[in-house]
């Protein structure tokens, strides 16, 4: 068993990286007077390096402390430490929140004037004259702050608390199980589809037998998201915000909707494919997660890494390096152990420090695929390593390249090595997966941007669950959805960041328009160029650069061009099968 982390992430070092950051945002405050458009960008420079080692210092134990908690979330240390560095990240990010405040008021002119002056921050500058339009007075800035912490946050804490508490009546073999959602989970991709039915049914009731208080519960998080965007920061629409933070324009999420809801007869063909495989009369909603025979089983650790980092190393030496890093660090945490967090996430830390990868590999396919993706997460925050950390992360549309690069790599690699029947599988389990992400994210933003039309218009939460039900009609007509109204409520992205899903489906279509292209000269260092641009760039720039042009929709085609591509492969090897 592999060691755990917590040696790795010392608490001396989260409380005295806190110590630090403590002492420049004082530094910082005290040079409140200064920041005016007459400063000189000598003087400026050097509070915002100040600024910047606060902001490193931060998210360095801010992210070591979550690490910590997340490996280990029944240690009472581990938590109160994750609960203090999140109430110090609050208290000096307060602190220091005038100096963006006081910079978003002066004219755009001498913010672009600094960013010329001041090359390393002039996307940092840039941005701060794209918020002009958005921002509000400094104690307006600070009760915002403060609210979010115990108003939005708070009501996202409240639904985890809620949700997390739930246990899920199962049988399974003649045996009455009690299971967290976690352990229920694997039991929707079962070969039995008597026993993914009943899978996918526990997970309703819970979610049923609190729908009302889940509902009040969404109505307050899409009522206070709705405040925050339209009614103070100005934006027309609430999704808009969004778009925003993932430094987009909007034309570019319609031309992604249009492309999506255009092509939805590409996923209802595979479903039919996939009926055929399984021998089913009907396919239900419970068999989008059933397993093609032919995937491979039983994978060990070390068969999973040498199949990744050859995948890796097969596109370019520099991408298995980085992975690689992450290995020798120490930095992979990757077996299941009591109280770890389940699921998987890569902690970017900050420019200069090695990441942070957690799994929980238990020897399936899926999480073979976990370990690519979240090595590729990695291999992007180390090509951002000579960036400020004011711009090295990159917006959420882009955040999801590398890792989902990382994927298809693995996919490709496998394939090539597969038996026909073998290739079969792996094909269905990627198309399961391109599916699940792209169908149901764009299902999930259709429906938080029609929710938020009908509970600006007071409407009930009846109204809400006929939405989604319609909603699924639309993607699969031929597929029924009982109980659909405890499928939305069992989303925690659409309490946590309302709007965050539509990057999913951003990220997996632009890579599949990316990899139409890797038979081109150069083709790895162009990828290599986008990934070290991180946050540093706007979305639509560095994409330019590759020819792409996001607010058109020949992008969202080209990707699935390439999702059509595999169905047919898929198809011709199903009649080379016969």
């Amino acid at each position: 068993m592999q060691p755990s982390l917590l040696d790795k992430l010392p608490v001396t070092r989260i409380r005295a990286l806190i110590v630090e950051a403590d002492s420049l945002s004082q530094e910082i405050a005290a040079a409140r007077e200064q920041v005016k458009p007459t400063i000189s960008d000598a003087d400026l420079k050097i509070i915002i390096e100040k600024y910047e080692r606060v902001s490193v210092a931060l998210s360095i134990a801010r992210s070591w402390s979550d690490a910590r908690y997340s490996i280990s979330q029944k240690d009472e240390t581990a938590a109160a430490l994750e609960s203090e560095t999140s109430a110090a990240v609050t208290t000096l990010a307060e602190r220091t929140l005038y100096l963006t405040i006081a910079l978003k008021t002066w004219p755009s002119q001498r913010l672009q004037s600094a960013g010329k002056a001041l090359p390393r921050y002039k996307q940092f500058f840039h941005e701060l004259v794209l918020a002009k339009a958005h921002s509000l007075t400094e104690p307006e800035e600070r009760v915002l702050l403060i609210s979010e912490e115990h108003g939005g946050e708070a009501l996202g804490t409240i639904y985890d608390l809620l949700t997390n508490s739930f246990r899920f009546n199962f049988k399974f073999e003649g045996k009455e199980l009690t299971l967290t959602r976690s352990e229920l989970s694997q039991y929707y991709s079962h070969k039995d589809h008597a026993v993914r039915k009943a899978a996918q049914d526990a997970l309703a009731q819970p979610f049923l037998q609190h729908k009302d208080t889940l509902g009040e519960l969404y109505r307050a998080v899409a009522g206070g998201y709705r405040a925050g965007s339209t009614k103070l920061r100005k934006f027309e629409k609430p999704i808009d915000a969004r778009h925003y933070g993932n430094m987009i324009p909007h034309e570019a999420y319609d031309a992604l909707l249009r492309v999506c809801n255009r092509n939805r007869g590409i996923f209802q063909r595979y479903v039919e494919r996939k009926a055929q495989i399984l021998k089913l009369e009907k396919f239900t909603r419970y068999d989008f997660m059933a397993p093609v025979p032919g995937i491979p089983e039983n994978i060990s650790y070390e068969d999973a890494m040498k199949r990744v980092l050859a995948a890796f190393d097969g596109f370019a030496p520099w991408f298995g390096d980085g992975a690689r890093e992450i290995i020798a660090a120490g930095h992979l945490d990757a077996f299941p152990r009591d109280g770890k967090r389940p699921g998987a996430c890569c902690y970017p830390i900050a420019p200069g420090e090695t990441p942070i990868v957690l799994t929980n590999f238990q020897g399936t396919w899926d999480d073979v695929s976990t370990l690519a993706h979240e090595l590729g997460h990695a291999v992007h925050d180390i090509q951002t390593n000579d960036l400020s950390v004011l711009t090295s992360h990159p917006p959420l549309v882009l955040a999801e390249s590398a890792s989902t690069f990382g994927e298809y790599l693995l996919f490709l690699e496998t394939l090539k090595h597969s038996t026909n029947e073998q290739a079969i599988a792996l094909l269905c389990a990627r198309l399961d997966d391109m599916l699940l992400t792209i169908v149901n994210q764009i299902r999930i933003t259709r429906f938080e941007v029609e929710a938020q039309t009908l509970l600006e218009a007071h409407a009930p939460t009846s109204e809400l669950d006929a939405l989604w039900a319609r909603l699924a009609k639309e993607d699969f007509p031929n597929i029924e959805w009982p109980e659909s109204m405890a499928l939305w409520r069992a989303s925690p992205h659409i309490h946590h960041s309302p709007f965050y899903c539509y990057s999913y489906a951003f990220g997996i279509l632009l890579v599949c328009a990316l990899v139409r292209r890797r038979a081109e000269p150069g083709f790895s260092d162009r990828v290599k160029a986008l990934l070290s641009a991180g946050g540093n760039a706007m979305p639509a720039d560095l994409l330019k650069a590759q020819g792409i042009d996001l607010t058109q929709e020949k992008v969202w085609e080209d990707g699935f061009a390439t999702i059509n591509e595999l169905v047919l492969e898929l198809e011709n090897r199903l009649k080379a099968y016969k």
